[in-house]
């Protein structure tokens, strides 16, 4: 996967990102960097990766005494 930031180089250079990186504002996988920059950045590992950091922030914060989300 990659991160933020070169999605929006590829939207300043007009490029496409590649496939399953993110969705459009309507929920739709795009290729395309201006698109995605309006939805939303799925998750690294997909499904793993989202409950990995979930586990990591409840964990954290009942570690710790503070809060989580």
């Amino acid at each position: 996967m990659i991160n933020r930031g070169k999605i929006r180089v590829a939207a300043m250079n007009n490029q496409e990102i590649p496939k399953n990186v993110a969705l459009d504002k309507f929920g739709k996988p795009t290729v395309d960097a201006k698109k995605a920059l309006l939805g939303v950045q799925l998750p690294i590992a997909s499904f793993r990766g989202s409950g990995l950091a979930w586990v990591v922030d409840i964990l954290s914060g009942v570690l710790t005494g503070g809060n989580h989300a």
